[in-house]
């Protein structure tokens, strides 16, 4: 079955792909589908200097039977040394978006087809990239079976999620008695710091998204650090990036304001009945008064209130590649995932590959040897 690309800049041409793309997310569709998604595509296409294309399997008769949707960015890799990266290089990828395909099975003969497509269609692309996606995945293996070498693994973290149950009581009985004292306590010393009781501005269509910027601009004429000030500058840029989200009903965020001063932000997204945290902003000026993991408590709660936007209840939080913000929660379901980039045939990739696997081997011996 050959692949193709469809012209991303016709319109009447995505609109024709439209019912098969829905057909074909319901069937294939991950944990990532929003990424997937016909929705997610039209916004990321709205958005400046986001760079897309569609990859469009059919079958000998010209049907659909599947797609993929790609990001062209540019992912730095450099060479893990004693905890830091070092020679970091720029590569241009095609990010699959969601991590897979919507097509079915682990084949790594169509894996290769389409790995060729790529190289073949984007002469300037370097290498392929599956981003935020498990070990497990059946696309990802499909890849690593299709090409031996020019594989690299080149981050591992722990992808924290959290089922969120029916209920808001059910979700409340997961907190010790302590850990909701401490949230009080936190909040208590936040407001006396910061001034005021904290308010919680939800930031889901236009509208909520202007009075979110409103009040960051009104914060941002009192303030009178540079580090705060720049903290604010980046609250701003997020809430302006999800306002093409706003207007495709995809956008869940919150800000948290206390008397004049932003304390958090939580960039969000719901598709179906997942959401997705991008970025939780934390004022720097404010992190002994945790912030933070404040702000990802009550966000936690407010996944039960009303959605104006008339969204099903949220049955997963995926906060992605946390820290502390997140570890502390109870239910939190972690697991190894990765992201992977496999590299165009190339003199200087090949140097670059043999060099990475050749480091990666001798951080493993050496804290082999250190810990026997």
């Amino acid at each position: 079955m050959p692949i193709e690309f469809a012209s991303v800049s016709d319109a009447a041409a995505l609109a024709a792909l439209a019912p098969a793309w829905e057909e074909l997310l319901t069937a294939f569709g991950n944990e990532q589908a929003m990424y997937q998604s016909p929705q997610w595509f039209s916004a990321l296409l709205k958005s400046d200097g986001v760079n897309l294309a569609l990859a469009v399997l059919r079958d000998d008769g010209g049907a659909v039977r599947g797609l993929c949707p790609i990001e062209l960015r540019r992912v730095e890799i450099g060479f893990n040394v004693k905890g830091s990266s070092r020679a970091v290089r720029r590569f241009l990828t095609a990010t699959v978006l969601g991590g897979a395909p919507l097509w079915g099975g682990p084949d790594p003969e169509l894996a290769r087809q389409f790995v060729r497509a790529v190289f073949e269609h984007f002469p300037a692309v370097d290498g392929v990239h599956v981003s935020d996606t498990s070990p497990r995945s059946p696309f990802r293996l499909a890849l690593e079976a299709s090409h031996e070498r020019l594989g690299l693994d080149y981050f591992r973290g722990n992808f924290h999620a959290l089922p969120m149950p029916e209920a808001l009581a059910d979700h409340l009985k997961r907190f010790s008695s302590k850990r909701k004292y401490n949230y009080r306590r936190e909040q208590r010393l936040l407001e006396e710091v910061a001034g005021g009781p904290l308010v919680e501005y939800r930031a889901c269509s236009e509208p909520e998204v202007q009075v979110a910027l409103d009040r960051v601009e009104a914060a941002s004429r009192v303030c009178a650090s540079d580090v705060e000030s720049r903290f604010l500058g980046v609250v701003e840029r997020h809430l302006r990036e999800g306002l093409v989200a706003a207007r495709a009903g995809l956008l869940r965020s919150a800000l948290f304001s206390s008397g004049s001063r932003i304390t958090a932000f939580v960039l969000a997204y719901q598709f179906g009945s997942r959401v997705h945290v991008h970025a939780i902003d934390k004022n720097p000026e404010l992190l002994d008064y945790s912030p933070g993991s404040l702000a990802v408590h009550l966000f936690g709660l407010s996944v039960y209130a009303a959605d104006t936007l008339g969204r099903p209840q949220p049955t997963d939080v995926m906060y992605g590649f946390g820290g502390a913000n997140v570890a502390h929660l109870p239910n939190n379901i972690i697991e190894p995932w990765g992201k992977f980039l496999l590299l165009r045939p190339s003199a200087r990739n090949w140097l670059f590959w043999l060099t990475f696997r050749a480091i990666e081997r001798a951080t493993r011996l050496y804290h082999r040897v250190r810990l026997a």
